[in-house]
C-alpha cells in the first residue's frame, strides 16, 4: 500500500512580503479579546455599540461605524486579518536572522487548521529565537527566494504539509517514480526536546510547455509538498524550530479543520498521475469540460485524494474533526479567458485556495461580517447574486389555487413599480420586506388569498434554497444564509454550506491571488441494505457541483462588477456599461443553470446509491437490477452535462458578441 492512505492534513505554509512584530500582533489579539468580552457583556449588542466599544479599546478615535466602501481586500496583512476577523491566534513563532515566522491556529489548535506564515526581515531583528533559522531549511531565505522567483515575485501558498508515519517510504517512492521532483534527497532529521522530526519536501508540479500545455520532465520550483513524521513523547509545535507562544481565545472564536486544498495547474492529468504514482491518490469527482464555465471562461477540475482504511465516524463531531481524508481538487483552464487562465498566466501553477470546515458556517460568517462592520478589520467574501437564493416571478403567484394569471401579473408589476420598489429588475425581493409593505405596494394582493400571496412573495427571497431544503430551516435561518452570501448544496440528504473570501495576500486590486474557503458539512444518517446505520463519511455532501459552478461564475461576476464600479468612478461610462452587461450575462447564466445543476446532482447521487446497492447485493438478480438503475442515472447525468454545456456555449457566444460590439 502506498503511504498516501495513512497521511493526514497537517499545515499550510504561506510566504508573505512582510510581518509585523510578534509584540504588535499580540497587542492586537489582546484588543480583540477585550472587545469580544465587552461585546458579550452588552444587554442589547448592536453594530453601533460595537463600533463605540472598539473605538474605546483600540483608540482609533471614531465612534461611528466604519465606511464599508473604505475596506479593501488588497494590501492587507494576512496575520492581522486572521486575528481580527476570524478569531485565529498566534500559538507559535520563530525569529530568525533573515526571516520571521508565526503560526496561527483556531481554537482547535494543532488538531485543526495550522497556518504557518513566513516573511523576509526588512531589517535585522533585535532578538533571534534560541533556534537558529539557518539550521532549519523550512525557514531559510533560500526557499522564500526560490518560491518568489517561480511565482512572478508574488506572495502565496508555498507549501502544503501532510503528516504520516513513514516519510522515508514516501521519499523512496518519489526517487523511484518522480526523482526530478525531490527537493530533499533524503529525509531531513531534526532532534528536539520532545522527540524527533523527519521531513521530506518535494516540488508539487512539473513545469509546463507553453506551446503544448503539457508537463515537461523538469520540476516547477514554486509550490512544494511537505511530509512530516514525529516520533517522541511530546510535540507541542507544528515544525521544528518553532517556539510555543501563549494564546488566549475569546469565547466566540470558532474552531476550524482542514477540508481540501485546491491547485491551478497547466496539465491536470500530469499532476493526477504524479499523485497516483507516489501517494496512491485517486480521482474522486470529475467536473467535465463545459460543465464549469462562465461566459468565455471554461475549466476542467478533478478532486483526487487518499482512501483511509481505518476511519468510520459514528458522530458528526468525528466527521468535523477528521483529518485523515485528504482531498486535493485540481483545476486547469480550457480557454484563454477567466480566473484560472489569468492565475496561471500572471503567477504560474500554484494553490488557488485553502478550504477549512467549521461547525456552524452561518454563525461563523455572521461573526466575520459583524466584526468587520464594527471595526473595519477582517475579511470580506465574494458577492453572490441574490437571484442564486431566489427570485420572484408571476408564476410564483399563478401557482396558487384561486389566483389567476392576470392578477399574478398585476401584483408582479405593482411590486416592481414606485419610487422604492420591493421587487428589483431581476426579481430579487427586498430582504427585510414586511407583510404590510407588500400589501401597501401591491393593492391587487389584498382580498382573497392575500396570506398565500404574501407568503409566496416573502419566500421568493430564498425559494431556490427552499426547493432544495424545504421546511428543514426556519425563515430566519434561510435569511441568515442569504444575507451572508453562503452557498448551499445537497447530495443524498447531506447538506453542504460554502463561502469564499475575497483574495488574500493581494498587493494591488485586480491582481490574481489565492483566497480562503470555509464550509460546513451536515451529514445525514444512512441505512445499509441490512437496515443498520452506516458510518458517517468524511466529505459528506461532496463538493457541490452547483456551488463549483457558482464559485467560478461568482469570481468572474465579482471581477466584472468591480471593473464596472472603477470605470464609472473614472468617468468612463461606455466601458463601465460593457462590464455591467457582462454582469447580466453571468447572472443570467446562473439563473438558467440552476435547475440543470439540480438534475445533475440528483442523478449523480442516485447513480452512487445504486452502485453501492449493487456492491452489497446478496443475489445476482438484485445486483443486475441495481446496476441497471445506476446506468439509467448515469445516462441522466450525462444528458444534464450536455444540457449544461449548451447553456455554457450560449453564454460564451453572448460574451463574444459583447466584446465584438464594443471593440
Amino acid at each position: 500500500m502506498l503511504k498516501g492512505d495513512s497521511l493526514e492534513f497537517h499545515s499550510v505554509h504561506f510566504y508573505a512580503d512582510e510581518l509585523a512584530s510578534l509584540c504588535d500582533y499580540k497587542k492586537l489579539e489582546s484588543q480583540f479579546n477585550q472587545f469580544a468580552e465587552n461585546l458579550e457583556g452588552c444587554d442589547v449588542p448592536s453594530l453601533e455599540l460595537g463600533a463605540q466599544l472598539y473605538s474605546k479599546i483600540s483608540g482609533v478615535g471614531s465612534t461611528s461605524l466604519p465606511d464599508p466602501s473604505a475596506y479593501k481586500s488588497s494590501g492587507q496583512d494576512l496575520v492581522r486579518q486572521l486575528i481580527s476577523g476570524l478569531g485565529f491566534r498566534i500559538t507559535g513563532a520563530h525569529q530568525g536572522v533573515k526571516t520571521s515566522t508565526v503560526i496561527l491556529t483556531t481554537r482547535s489548535r494543532s488538531e485543526g487548521v495550522q497556518f504557518v506564515i513566513t516573511a523576509p526581515n526588512k531589517q535585522p531583528p533585535a532578538k533571534v529565537s534560541k533556534f537558529d533559522a539557518e539550521d532549519y531549511k523550512h525557514f531559510g531565505i533560500e526557499d522564500l527566494n526560490c518560491f518568489s522567483e517561480n511565482q512572478a515575485g508574488r506572495q502565496g501558498v508555498a507549501v502544503l504539509c501532510f503528516k504520516g508515519n513513514d516519510v522515508a517510504q514516501i521519499c523512496q517512492q518519489y526517487k523511484k517514480t518522480h526523482p526530478a521532483l525531490l527537493a530533499t534527497e533524503e529525509p531531513l532529521v531534526y532532534m528536539t526536546a520532545g522527540g524527533c522530526f523527519e521531513i521530506v519536501e518535494v516540488y508539487a508540479y512539473y513545469k509546463a510547455d507553453s506551446s503544448t500545455f503539457e508537463a515537461t520532465s523538469e520540476a516547477d520550483f514554486g509550490t512544494r509538498l511537505r511530509f512530516i513524521e514525529f516520533s517522541g513523547s511530546n510535540c507541542d509545535v507544528v515544525l521544528p524550530g518553532v517556539e510555543a507562544v501563549d494564546a488566549t481565545f475569546p469565547k466566540d472564536a470558532p474552531s476550524a479543520w482542514n477540508d481540501h486544498w485546491v491547485s491551478n495547474v497547466v496539465d491536470r492529468k500530469s499532476f493526477l498521475k504524479t499523485l497516483d504514482d507516489t501517494l496512491g491518490f485517486t480521482p474522486k469527482v470529475d467536473f467535465n469540460a463545459g460543465v464549469v464555465a462562465a461566459g468565455e471562461a471554461i475549466i476542467e477540475s478533478t478532486v483526487c485524494g487518499n482512501t483511509p482504511k481505518d476511519f468510520a465516524a459514528t458522530s458528526i463531531t468525528e466527521v468535523l474533526q477528521n483529518q485523515q481524508q485528504i482531498f486535493l481538487p485540481i483545476n486547469n483552464a480550457l480557454s484563454k479567458v477567466g480566473h484560472v487562465h489569468l492565475y496561471l498566466q500572471e503567477i504560474g501553477q500554484g494553490v488557488q485556495h485553502i478550504a477549512s470546515r467549521v461547525q456552524d458556517l452561518p454563525s461563523f460568517v455572521q461573526r466575520v461580517n459583524d466584526y468587520r462592520k464594527m471595526t473595519g478589520e477582517g475579511m470580506t467574501f465574494l458577492k453572490i447574486p441574490q437571484s442564486y437564493y431566489g427570485f420572484f416571478t408571476p408564476e410564483d403567484l399563478a401557482s396558487i389555487d384561486g389566483v389567476d394569471e392576470a392578477r399574478a401579473k398585476r401584483i408582479y408589476q405593482e411590486l416592481k413599480s414606485g419610487d422604492s420598489p420591493i421587487c428589483g429588475p431581476t426579481g430579487d425581493i427586498k430582504l427585510d420586506v414586511t407583510e404590510a409593505e407588500i400589501l401597501r405596494a401591491a393593492p391587487s394582493a389584498t382580498g382573497d388569498h392575500s396570506e398565500s400571496i404574501v407568503t409566496a412573495v416573502r419566500r421568493a427571497r430564498y425559494n431556490n434554497l427552499y426547493s432544495l431544503l424545504g421546511d428543514n430551516f426556519s425563515e430566519e435561518s434561510y435569511l441568515k444564509i442569504v444575507r451572508n452570501h453562503i452557498l448551499v448544496d445537497i447530495q443524498a440528504g447531506d447538506i453542504l454550506f460554502q463561502i469564499f473570501t475575497a483574495t488574500v495576500l493581494q498587493r494591488e486590486p485586480g491582481l490574481e491571488a489565492p483566497f480562503l474557503e470555509f464550509i460546513q458539512r451536515v451529514c445525514s444518517e444512512k441505512k445499509g441494505p441490512d437496515g443498520k446505520s452506516c458510518p458517517l463519511r468524511p466529505g459528506c455532501g461532496g463538493f457541490g457541483i452547483r456551488n463549483f459552478l457558482t464559485l467560478f461564475l461568482s469570481i468572474e461576476l465579482s471581477k466584472a462588477t468591480l471593473e464596472a464600479e472603477n470605470l464609472r468612478k473614472e468617468g468612463n461610462v461606455p466601458a463601465a456599461m460593457l462590464f455591467e452587461e457582462m454582469v447580466q450575462v453571468f447572472t443570467n447564466q446562473l439563473h438558467v443553470s440552476n435547475p440543470v445543476l439540480t438534475k445533475i446532482a440528483d442523478a449523480m447521487t442516485l447513480e452512487a446509491d445504486s452502485l453501492q446497492e449493487a456492491k452489497h447485493a446478496k443475489t445476482a438478480e438484485a445486483k443486475a437490477k441495481a446496476l441497471a438503475c445506476a446506468e439509467t442515472h448515469r445516462t441522466e447525468k450525462e444528458a444534464g452535462n450536455l444540457e449544461l454545456q449548451a447553456i455554457s456555449e450560449s453564454h460564451r457566444l453572448q460574451m463574444v458578441a459583447l466584446r465584438q460590439k464594443n471593440v
